[in-house]
Protein backbone atom coordinates (compact mmCIF):
# COMPACT_ATOMS: atom_id res chain seq x y z
CA UNK A 1 0.00 0.00 0.00
CA UNK A 2 1.42 3.13 -1.32
CA UNK A 3 1.32 6.57 1.12
CA UNK A 4 0.66 9.30 -1.15
CA UNK A 5 0.15 12.20 1.18
CA UNK A 6 3.45 11.42 2.58
CA UNK A 7 4.26 15.03 2.11
CA UNK A 8 4.06 18.51 3.86
CA UNK A 9 2.58 20.93 1.78
CA UNK A 10 4.71 24.15 1.20
CA UNK A 11 7.40 23.68 4.10
CA UNK A 12 10.48 20.98 5.25
CA UNK A 13 9.64 22.02 8.37
CA UNK A 14 6.68 20.76 10.30
CA UNK A 15 5.41 21.08 13.53
CA UNK A 16 4.23 18.23 15.99
CA UNK A 17 0.28 18.28 15.34
CA UNK A 18 1.50 18.35 11.49
CA UNK A 19 4.07 15.17 12.23
CA UNK A 20 1.51 13.52 13.61
CA UNK A 21 -1.08 14.32 10.97
CA UNK A 22 1.59 12.95 8.60
CA UNK A 23 2.83 9.92 9.83
CA UNK A 24 -0.88 8.80 11.16
CA UNK A 25 -1.64 6.33 8.24
CA UNK A 26 1.81 4.62 8.00
CA UNK A 27 2.31 1.48 9.83
CA UNK A 28 3.47 2.78 12.10
CA UNK A 29 1.81 6.16 13.54
CA UNK A 30 3.32 8.16 16.26
CA UNK A 31 1.41 10.86 18.50
CA UNK A 32 2.43 14.72 18.69
CA UNK A 33 4.00 13.73 22.26
CA UNK A 34 6.09 10.89 20.89
CA UNK A 35 7.51 13.76 18.36
CA UNK A 36 7.86 15.83 21.09
CA UNK A 37 9.93 13.18 22.79
CA UNK A 38 11.85 12.68 19.92
CA UNK A 39 12.93 15.99 19.38
CA UNK A 40 13.65 16.75 23.42
CA UNK A 41 15.99 13.26 23.58
CA UNK A 42 18.20 15.18 20.83
CA UNK A 43 16.99 12.99 18.03
CA UNK A 44 15.21 15.80 16.27
CA UNK A 45 16.64 19.71 16.08
CA UNK A 46 14.05 21.83 17.59
CA UNK A 47 13.67 24.96 15.12
CA UNK A 48 11.20 27.69 16.40
CA UNK A 49 9.00 29.42 13.26
CA UNK A 50 6.66 31.90 13.50
CA UNK A 51 7.24 32.75 17.23
CA UNK A 52 7.36 29.92 19.72
CA UNK A 53 5.84 26.99 17.51
CA UNK A 54 8.52 24.16 17.38
CA UNK A 55 9.27 22.85 14.68
CA UNK A 56 11.49 19.81 13.32
CA UNK A 57 12.78 19.13 9.76
CA UNK A 58 10.53 16.44 7.81
CA UNK A 59 13.26 14.41 6.23
CA UNK A 60 15.25 14.03 9.71
CA UNK A 61 11.76 13.06 11.03
CA UNK A 62 11.01 10.78 8.12
CA UNK A 63 14.71 9.13 9.43
CA UNK A 64 14.26 8.75 13.10
CA UNK A 65 10.65 7.23 11.96
CA UNK A 66 12.20 4.54 10.22
CA UNK A 67 14.43 3.80 12.66
CA UNK A 68 11.68 3.54 15.36
CA UNK A 69 9.81 1.43 13.24
CA UNK A 70 12.14 -0.85 12.57
CA UNK A 71 12.83 -1.28 15.88
CA UNK A 72 9.57 -1.81 17.07
CA UNK A 73 9.31 -4.28 14.36
CA UNK A 74 12.33 -6.25 16.12
CA UNK A 75 10.90 -5.87 19.55
CA UNK A 76 7.41 -7.62 18.28
CA UNK A 77 9.48 -10.60 16.96
CA UNK A 78 8.58 -14.20 18.48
Amino acid sequence: MAIQHLVPADDEYVSYVEAEALLKDTPYPVTKHTVRQWASSGKLKITRLGGRTPHVSFSDLLQVHRDMAIRAGRDNLP
